[in-house]
């Protein structure tokens, strides 16, 4: 079986949140997925919010994310976000460690499904050589670019940065949909290279039944999807 190593590096940066955004989400899906798949032969591997990068303690990492799944679930207990000191114990649990970096079996497959780090084409090179494996990216899509009015202030340019590290160093790329795949590709043809696309779509797991509670017929009622 492939050796697997997920970067989880969103997730530790999100330590002192109560909620989780769209990517940690994403981010954790792929962590329990991957966990259903590949057992222990799943590494964990970040870089922390210090920038030190390495491996990730397997039991600190499944028990971190055991508890930011608890505190999603019960985020209306929790302060929307913690002190630096509540969070330093964790901080220091989750440093990563260089001892077991490179050692997956030839053939390897370093995995991140976040934008996390990507701005930094070097420290990713620097990764991708230290671990020996191929790279297997997420790229949720390319709004910043393409309607940089929805962004940040200099948004464009950090997500530019970010696909060209992309389209850089990937072996592969799943994008969460076809559209955003379309998107990819002129980046990709100007990078000369050939990266496989694979489209995986979110929010696919099963859902628990819907309330039989209809709304009232007489009053105006708002339907969120997403």
């Amino acid at each position: 079986m492939t050796a697997v190593i997920l970067d989880i590096s969103r997730l530790i940066s999100r330590v002192r949140y109560a909620t989780p955004s769209g990517v940690d989400r994403v981010e954790m899906a792929y962590a329990r997925g991957l966990l259903e798949r590949y057992g222990n032969d799943l590494a964990f591997a970040a870089v922390h919010p210090t920038g030190r990068y390495g491996r990730i303690d397997r039991a600190t990492a499944l028990a971190y994310l055991d508890e930011l799944e608890a505190r999603w679930a019960h985020s209306e207990n929790e302060p929307a976000q913690r002190s630096l000191a509540s969070i330093m114990p964790w901080m220091v649990r989750l440093l990563p460690r260089n001892g077991n970096v490179g050692s997956a079996a030839k053939g390897a497959v370093y995995v991140q499904t976040s934008p996390h780090h990507l701005t930094n084409s070097a420290k990713v090179e620097r990764i991708l050589r230290c671990e020996n494996a191929r790279f297997l990216c997420m790229v949720h899509d390319l709004i910043p670019i393409e309607y940089p009015e929805y962004a940040r202030p200099g948004g464009a340019e950090l997500h530019r940065r970010r696909i060209e590290t992309v389209t850089r160093y990937a072996d592969a790329v799943i994008v969460n949909s076809a559209a955003t795949g379309r998107s990819l590709q002129p980046w990709i043809a100007a990078s000369g290279r050939t990266i496989a696309t694979h489209v995986a779509y979110l929010g696919t797991e099963p859902l628990p039944p819907a309330s039989t509670n209809v709304p009232d017929g007489e009053r105006p009622y708002l339907v969120c999807v997403g």
